[in-house]
């Protein structure tokens, strides 16, 4: 993997640079709109990227379904209450809460240990740990879905599980929807940030975060997960660093569903990460 990144990059330097050689000048296009997009730290992906249509359409087995824990009910009620297009009209409550008029959340799930979701299949940490850590979209619920997709930054996450849930509307109709569990990675800190080395190195598109992920639980649907990052391990002579931590390198970005968009993944598919599963 590390080889290919490699090559990406001195891809890239070439074609700002103008050094790109002539028989490449055909796909200048689609190389740069393969380079282009979201970052952890910076930028704006297409708002349609987090439409309702824009996940699985999974529905939830009656016979498969099960008890979801409590921390993730919680969060689950909070990320449906946190964000209008998820909640409509209605508003919840947990099982265990008194609230008039309001429509109890159901508590049960269909657990599932991964899913495809935009061509790329993620599963849930205990499953398959290269394909548990995400960029994903944290809703704020002050703002529209479009205002949040121009303006929220991306976050980096481990999935700890993924659920079908069904819930009932303000209408009497029941919506089938997938979730993940997620367990976040912190930013550094302020006293660490002057230890990172890749901060300097914008267009190496690397980060480096803590290698364990915050304990608290969040809940997010499976259409604000944008990306997958694979990590490696950072090792230095002098420990600098307050905890210990790890390079995250995100792979191929999500945009909108164009025939113009869908060549730029498989590009940036072929050429940062042709052998990412191995990463």
């Amino acid at each position: 993997f590390f080889q290919s990144f490699c090559l990406a990059n001195n891809l890239k330097i070439m074609m700002v640079s103008g050094q790109l050689p002539a028989v490449l000048h055909d796909l200048i296009d689609l190389i740069d709109c393969a380079f282009s997009g979201e970052t952890p730290e910076s930028g704006s992906i297409t708002p349609s990227v987090y439409a309702a249509g824009s996940e699985p359409s999974l529905a939830v087995d009656e016979r498969k379904k099960s008890p979801l824990p409590l921390a993730t009910y919680d969060a689950l009620l909070a990320c449906i209450q946190g964000d209008s297009s998820l909640r409509g009209i209605a508003v919840y409550r947990l099982i265990q809460q008194d609230r008039e008029g309001a429509i109890i959340l159901n508590s049960e799930a269909q657990l599932l240990q991964h899913v495809e979701h935009r061509g790329n299949r993620y599963c849930t940490y205990s499953y398959y740990p290269g394909d548990s850590h995400v960029l994903f979209r944290e809703s704020s619920g002050s703002r529209s879905r479009t205002q949040e997709a121009e303006h929220t930054a991306l976050s980096l996450g481990q999935i700890q599980s993924i659920f079908i849930h069904k819930r009932l509307q303000a209408d009497g109709s029941f919506v089938h929807q997938t979730f993940a569990a997620l367990r976040r990675f912190n930013a550094l800190s302020e006293a660490d940030q002057r230890h990172d080395p890749y901060r300097r190195y914008q267009s190496l598109r690397a980060t480096l975060i803590y290698s364990s992920p915050a304990p608290s639980i969040q809940v997010v649907p499976m259409r604000d997960i944008t990306a997958q990052f694979v990590v490696c391990p950072y090792r230095t002579l002098q420990p600098m660093l307050s905890r210990q931590c790890m390079v995250a390198i995100p792979l191929d970005e999500v945009r909108a569903s164009t025939p113009t968009s869908n060549a730029c993944l498989e590009l940036r598919a072929d050429i940062i990460s042709p052998s990412r599963k191995s990463s």
